[in-house]
C-alpha cells in the first residue's frame, strides 16, 4: 500500500491488493497543500438524488478579516457563492481551482454547489448509484491547506454512511435519514461512504468502537474482519503505541479498492471475498491508521511510510511464519527486475509511486522494496529493541504532524544511544546498492582447526559500510560470522569445526545488494522491468492474444510478427513467444510442453543471451487471454503461471540459489562395484523378473533409447511381452489396442488416445517404442489416472474432495505411510512451492502422488493377474520407480512377482579390477600455483637467475634479469632453490611479495635492490 497523495487533497493511503485492484495512482506532495499553515473550518451539507447520479451540496468556511482562500472544484459545478451575505462574481479557472480573496473583516463564504459521478464501468473512484455512495474524487469546494471538515449529509432511509469521524450522529427525517461527521484533526480531504450496510460494533482497548460495514450478501464475513482487525490493532499498539482515534471501521465498497483513510478502511467487495486477505492486506491497511495517517508524510523529505508499512506489516507478516528471508528476497528480485544503472534513484527522493509505468515500477521498487529493506538493516544495526523503542518514540513525538527522514532519524538515535548519521546518509543518499562477491577463497588444514579464508570484495566505485553475514555449512554444523566491511577488499579469516563444504554470503537477506546471476530466478517482472522488450507473434496465434496487445504496447514491448522476425534479435535483453509455434520459438525451446487449456505463462532464461529472459505464452483461445491480461502485472514474482478461464490454478516461483553460493566441496556419489556387466548379460539377468521398470526423465532422448533397447532385448528372450505406459490414461486403452492391432494409423491414434491433451511431451520420444510394439503384436497397456482427477485431489482438499463420480474406480488401497514417502514428496513439494509451501497443502500433495502411483500400481498388477504368461516393461518415470517408495513396494502389496528396477546415469570409463567402489566426482578446477616465474641456478654467493620462464614471469615484468643473485623473498634469506619453495609455499596465486637481489655492476660494486613482484 502506498500514502495517496494524488492531489493535495489525498491524505489517505493507498495498497494495491494483489490480483484486484484496478484504479490509478496519483500524486502531489502534501507538503505543498499544507505549506502555509492556516487551518480552516468547512461545513459541507450535501444531498443525493441516486436515480439521476447526482448531489447537490453547500459549503460554509470562515474567513478571518485579511484571510483569503483557494479552493480546487474538481468537476463541480458551482452555482452561487456569497461572502458575507454578499455574491461574489468568481468561477473557477480552467485547472478546477477557485480564490476566494480577502476581504477587511471577517466573513463567511457560502457555497452552492452539485455533482455527477456516473455509475458505468468508468466509476473507479467514485458512484452514485442505488448500490451505494462512493466519493473519493472532489465531492465538495476542497480548501488548498489545512482544514477541519464537519460533514452532514441526508441519504436513503435503508443506508448507513461512514466518514472521517470521531463524532457520528445520525436522525430520521421525513426526507430521509441525517448524518452528521465531526473529527478533531485536520485533514486535506474528507471521504464519504454509504450504503445499505449491516453494522455491526464492538469495544476495543479503553472504550473504543470497532464496526463493520457489510452489504447483507456478506455480512456473515464481518465478524472474523472485526475479530482479526482487533488483533491487528492490538499487535501495533503493542508495538507502536496507543491507536490514535477512538473509532475503527471496514467497510465494504461496490468498487475494487483497497484504501487506508483515518478511521476506516474502504475495502472492495471482491477483495473483501478472499479468503487470505484477513491474513496480509487487512493488516497493512490497519497500519497506516499510525503511520501515514496519524503521523503523515512531509514529502519535501521524501517518503518513508511505504517502505516502513511494508517492512512493519508485509514483512512481518511472513516472519511470523518463518518466510522473512524468502520475503526479502523477493524484495531484491523485484528491485533488481526494474531499476538498473540508468534509472537508479535514491531512497530520500521517493515521493509516490504513479502509476503502473515501467518508470513508476521502478519508483516503487525504490519506495517500497529497497527502503522496507532499509528498516530491516537499522532494525539489524540498532538491535530489535532499540528499533521497537524508536518506532514507539517516533510515534509518539510526531502524532498528527508532517514527519519526514529526519524525525526518524532523531527517534532511532535516540533509542539506540548510537551514532547513525552515516548509515541514514548512504541508504537514503546513494543511488546505487551495493555489490559483493567473495574471492581469494582458500581452505588451508591449521594445527588447530580448518581455516577458511576468502576476501569480501565490494565492486561499487564507492564503497558502503556493512555488517553482512556469511555462513560456511560444514561437515560438522554449520558456522556463521557477521563481517563488518568498509573497504574494497575485507580479508576474511574463519576457524572451522570440520571441512567447509560451501560459503554463503547474506544467506538470509539482510543486506539490500545486487544479486548474484544465480540467485534471480527467471521471473515475470524482469521481463516487465526490461529496457528492451520484443514479442514475436505466431502465425497462428495473431487472433488468439489479439486482447493483449494494448497492455503489452503500453509497457513498452514491441510486436513483431512471425514473420518480419529476425535471428538476432533472440539475443536481445527480453523476448517473449506469444504461442510456440513459430520458428523463432522453435530454434531454441523445439516444441516445449505446454497445456493445451486455458492460459499459461512461462519464464525461461534465454539459452542464446546471458542473463536474458524469454517468457513462452500459449492460450486456448482470445478469452482466456482477455480473462487475465489485466491480472498479469500483479504475477511479476513467478515465474510460472497457468490459468483457466481467468482463474489462477498454477503458480510456481523457479528455485534459485538461497544467498551467494560458494561451493567449496562436493561429496562424490558413489556406487559398489561387485563386477561390470555388458548390456547383454544384465538382460539375462533380468529375464526372471515378471516386471522390469524403466525409468526416465520425460524429455531426454537417450533415457527412451534405453528403453527401447531394453524393450527389444526382452522381446528377444521372452517373446510375450506387454509394455505399461504412463504416458496414456486407461480411457486411452481402445485407441491403445487398435493401433498396435493395426486398425488405426498414428495421427489417428494419437487424435484417438488425447496424447498431447493428457500427456503433452513429444510424441516423437515415443514412437520408436510405439513402432516396436506394433509391428511385434505387444500390448501396450495404459497405466495412468485420468490428470484431471489427479489435480483436483491437490486443489479440492484431498480425496474428500472429489465428486462421488471421481471417487469411482480409484484404487481402494493406498499407502501414503511408506517409510521415506512423505520425506521425499516433501522435499519435491517444497521445490516447487517454495514460499507458498504449507502442511495443509503437503497433505493433499502426498494424496494425489499416492493415488498416481496406486492407480499405475493396480494397472500393472491386474494384467499381470489376468495375463499370467504376460510378463511387463514398465515405462514411467523415474520419480515413480524407488524401489522402497515408488511403485515397485505397491505392486507387490498387490502381486507376488520378482521386480527390477533399470535407470540410466552417466557413465565413466571404470577398470573391473580398479576398486570395489566407484565415485562420480565432479570436475574441480586446479587451483594455481604461485611461481616467480625464474630458472634458478645454483652459485657459490646463492641462487643465481639463469632464465625466466616462457609466456608470462612475474620476476621478468617486475625487473630482475639474469646474473641477479636472489638474497631473500619478504626478508626470508635464500640460500638454496627449498628455501624459495619454502617462501612461495605459503603464498598465493597473485599475491605480491618483495625480492632483494644483488646485481653485478661493472667497475662497481654490486648492487643490492628491491623488486616487487606479483607471483
Amino acid at each position: 500500500m502506498k500514502a495517496n497523495s494524488s492531489k493535495p487533497f489525498v491524505a489517505y493511503f493507498r495498497h494495491i491488493l494483489l490480483l484486484f485492484i484496478a484504479a490509478a495512482f496519483w500524486h502531489t506532495d502534501l507538503s505543498v497543500a499544507w505549506a502555509s499553515g492556516e487551518i480552516l473550518t468547512s461545513r459541507v451539507s450535501v444531498s443525493f438524488d441516486l436515480a439521476k447520479n447526482t448531489l447537490r451540496g453547500e459549503s460554509r468556511i470562515t474567513l478571518e478579516a485579511g484571510q483569503d482562500v483557494v479552493l480546487r472544484t474538481g468537476s463541480l459545478a458551482i452555482e452561487e457563492i456569497q461572502a458575507g451575505n454578499v455574491p461574489v462574481d468568481v468561477q473557477p479557472d480552467a485547472d478546477g481551482l477557485l480564490i476566494i480573496p480577502a476581504a477587511p473583516s471577517r466573513q463567511e463564504v457560502v457555497m452552492q454547489y452539485s455533482g455527477v459521478f456516473s455509475e458505468g464501468e468508468e466509476a473507479q473512484r467514485s458512484l452514485l448509484s442505488a448500490k451505494g455512495i462512493v466519493l473519493l474524487d472532489i465531492w465538495y469546494p476542497l480548501p488548498v491547506g489545512k482544514n477541519l471538515v464537519e460533514v452532514t449529509a441526508l441519504i436513503p432511509d435503508d443506508f448507513s454512511a461512514v466518514s472521517e469521524a470521531e463524532d457520528i450522529t445520525a436522525e430520521q427525517t421525513p426526507d430521509g435519514r441525517k448524518v452528521r461527521f465531526s473529527f478533531n484533526h485536520p485533514l486535506s480531504f474528507v471521504h464519504f461512504i454509504a450504503g445499505p450496510y449491516v453494522v455491526e460494533q464492538e469495544e476495543f482497548g479503553d472504550g473504543k468502537v470497532l464496526s463493520s460495514y457489510f452489504f447483507p450478501e456478506d455480512k456473515d464475513l464481518a465478524a472474523e474482519y472485526r475479530m482479526k482487525t482487533k488483533q491487528y490493532l492490538e499487535r501495533y499498539e503493542k508495538l507502536i503505541g496507543p491507536y490514535p482515534y477512538t473509532r475503527y471501521s471496514i467497510v465494504e465498497n461496490r468498487l475494487p479498492t483497497g484504501f487506508a483513510m483515518p478511521t476506516f478502511t474502504l475495502l472492495g467487495q471482491s477483495v473483501v471475498r478472499l479468503p487470505f486477505i484477513v491474513d496480509t492486506s487487512l493488516g497493512h491497511e490497519v497500519l497506516h491508521s499510525w503511520f501515514g495517517n496519524a503521523v503523515n508524510v512531509d514529502y519535501e523529505q521524501g517518503n518513508w511510510c511505504e517502505g516502513l508499512a511494508t517492512y512493519l506489516a508485509d514483512h512481518a507478516f511472513k516472519e511470523d511464519v518463518g518466510e522473512g528471508a524468502i520475503f526479502r528476497k523477493g524484495q531484491m528480485v523485484k528491485y533488481m527486475s526494474h531499476v538498473a544503472d540508468d534509472n537508479e534513484m535514491a531512497v530520500r527522493m521517493f515521493k509516490s509511486a504513479g502509476d503502473h509505468s515501467p518508470e513508476s515500477q521502478a519508483s516503487r521498487a525504490v519506495g517500497y522494496n529497497k527502503t522496507s529493506m532499509v528498516f530491516h538493516m537499522l532494525r539489524q544495526k540498532t538491535g530489535p529493541e532499540a528499533f521497537r523503542e524508536g518506532l514507539r518514540l517516533f510515534y509518539e513525538k510526531n502524532t498528527y504532524q508532517n514527519t519526514g527522514w529526519k524525525q526518524l532519524e532523531e527517534a532511532f538515535v535516540e533509542s539506540s544511544g548510537g551514532e547513525l548519521a552515516s548509515f541514514f546518509e548512504q541508504w537514503l543518499d546513494r543511488p546505487d546498492v551495493p555489490d559483493l562477491i567473495a574471492s581469494r577463497i582458500d581452505i588451508k588444514e591449521g594445527e588447530g582447526a580448518t581455516v577458511l579464508t576468502f576476501d569480501l570484495v565490494q565492486k561499487n566505485k564507492e564503497v558502503y559500510a556493512l555488517s553482512v553475514p556469511v555462513r560456511v555449512e560444514t561437515e560438522d554444523g554449520i558456522i556463521e560470522q557477521v563481517v563488518e566491511t568498509t573497504g574494497a577488499s575485507t580479508p576474511v579469516s574463519m576457524d572451522l569445526p570440520g571441512y567447509p563444504r560451501e560459503l554463503i554470503v547474506d544467506p538470509d537477506y539482510d543486506v539490500m545488494r545486487k544479486l548474484s546471476a544465480e540467485e534471480i530466478p527467471p521471473v515475470w517482472s524482469r521481463f516487465q522491468g526490461a529496457e528492451e522488450k520484443i514479442a514475436v507473434v505466431a502465425d497462428d496465434a495473431a487472433d488468439v492474444f489479439a486482447p493483449m496487445k494494448d497492455m503489452l504496447t503500453g509497457i513498452g514491448v514491441s510486436l513483431v510478427s512471425e514473420e518480419d522476425f529476425k535471428d538476432e534479435q533472440l539475443t536481445g535483453e527480453a523476448i517473449l513467444f506469444l504461442g510456440t509455434t513459430s520458428k523463432a520459438c522453435r530454434s531454441i525451446f523445439a516444441a516445449p510442453a505446454m497445456p493445451a487449456t486455458g492460459f499459461t505463462l512461462e519464464v525461461r532464461d534465454n539459452p542464446v543471451k546471458a542473463n536474458g529472459i524469454a517468457v513462452l505464452m500459449t492460450a486456448a483461445d482470445s478469452e482466456q487471454v482477455a480473462a487475465v491480461t489485466a491480472k498479469l502485472r500483479h504475477y511479476g514474482k513467478y515465474g510460472y503461471l497457468h490459468f483457466e478461464d481467468g482463474t489462477i490454478e498454477t503458480k510456481r516461483i523457479p528455485q534459485t540459489s538461497q544467498g551467494q553460493e560458494y561451493e567449496l566441496d562436493e561429496s562424490p556419489m558413489g556406487v559398489a562395484v561387485e563386477k561390470r556387466k555388458s548390456f547383454e548379460s544384465i538382460m539375462d539377468s533380468l529375464a526372471s523378473s515378471r516386471v522390469v521398470y524403466v525409468g526416465e526423465t520425460h524429455v531426454n532422448q537417450a533415457d527412451h533409447l534405453l528403453q527401447l533397447r531394453v524393450v527389444r532385448a526382452m522381446h528377444k528372450r521372452y517373446p510375450d511381452l506387454a509394455i505399461g505406459m504412463e504416458m496414456f490414461n486407461k480411457s486411452a486403452q481402445e485407441a491403445l489396442d487398435k493401433y498396435v492391432n493395426g486398425e488405426l494409423e498414428e495421427r489417428e491414434f494419437i487424435s484417438e488416445s488425447s496424447y498431447f491433451k493428457n500427456w503433452g511431451y513429444d510424441y516423437r520420444l515415443y514412437r520408436d517404442i510405439m513402432v516396436f510394439a506394433r509391428r511385434n503384436g505387444l500390448p501396450v497397456v495404459a497405466l495412468n489416472l485420468d490428470k484431471e482427477i489427479v489435480s483436483n485431489t491437490f486443489r479440492k482438499g484431498g480425496i474428500s474432495g472429489l465428486s462421488e463420480e471421481e471417487k469411482e474406480g480409484l484404487p481402494e488401497e493406498r499407502d501414503l505411510g511408506l517409510p521415506g514417502y512423505q520425506e521425499r514428496l516433501g522435499r519435491a513439494f517444497a521445490s516447487h512451492s517454495g514460499p507458498h509451501f504449507s502442511a495443509d497443502k503437503m497433505v493433499h500433495f502426498i494424496q494425489a502422488q499416492a493415488l498416481w502411483d496406486e492407480t499405475m500400481a493396480e494397472s500393472v498388477a491386474d494384467y499381470l493377474k489376468e495375463n499370467p504368461e504376460k510378463k511387463m516393461i514398465v515405462l514411467v518415470g523415474s520419480g515413480h520407480v524407488y524401489k522402497d517408495t515408488g511403485m515397485p513396494p505397491r505392486v507387490a502389496r498387490r502381486i507376488d512377482v520378482e521386480q527390477a528396477v533399470v535407470v540410466n546415469v552417466k557413465e565413466n570409463d571404470l577398470e573391473e579390477e580398479a576398486a570395489d567402489y566407484a565415485f562420480f566426482s565432479p570436475p574441480i578446477a586446479r587451483k594455481l600455483s604461485p611461481l616467480l616465474g625464474v630458472m634458478l641456478k645454483e652459485g657459490d654467493e646463492g641462487m643465481i637467475i639463469a632464465g625466466f620462464s616462457h609466456g608470462h614471469s612475474g620476476a621478468g615484468d617486475a625487473g630482475l634479469k639474469e646474473k641477479d643473485i636472489i638474497l631473500s623473498v619478504d626478508g626470508e634469506t635464500i640460500k638454496t632453490i627449498d628455501d624459495i619453495k619454502l617462501s612461495l609455499l605459503y603464498r598465493n596465486y597473485g599475491d605480491l611479495i618483495t625480492v632483494t637481489v644483488k646485481r653485478p655492476v661493472f667497475l662497481f660494486p654490486d648492487a643490492v635492490m628491491d623488486f616487487d613482484v606479483k607471483l
